[in-house]
């Protein structure tokens, strides 16, 4: 049995990730796990949207496993990325 794995960026708009798996369904994608990579989940923003995803995972895809990933910088976590730096950071995930 082959593993079909989602790796899906997160910004403040969690209904891109649900609509790519919903798309991803209708085409005949078995997708059995779901890596989000995001920013600090210090940021309200990034909260709420990992929070929306569990709530609609839970809903729509039981069965599905999904971690989120937490952007860091020097152990520290990013709280969005915007400057140069905190970009070129977000690249050595």
């Amino acid at each position: 049995m082959s593993q079909n794995i989602l790796i899906a960026t997160l910004g403040s708009k969690p209904q891109l990730i649900m609509f790519a798996l919903d798309c991803l369904q209708q085409m005949g994608e078995d997708i059995n796990s779901l890596i989000i990579i995001h920013a600090s989940k210090k940021r309200i923003e990034t909260q709420q949207a990992l929070d929306k995803i569990q709530t609609d995972v839970d809903a729509f895809y039981p069965a599905l496993q999904w971690q989120g990933v937490e952007l860091q910088d020097k152990n520290q976590p990013l709280v969005d990325i915007i400057s140069p730096e905190e970009i070129q950071a977000a690249f050595h995930v």
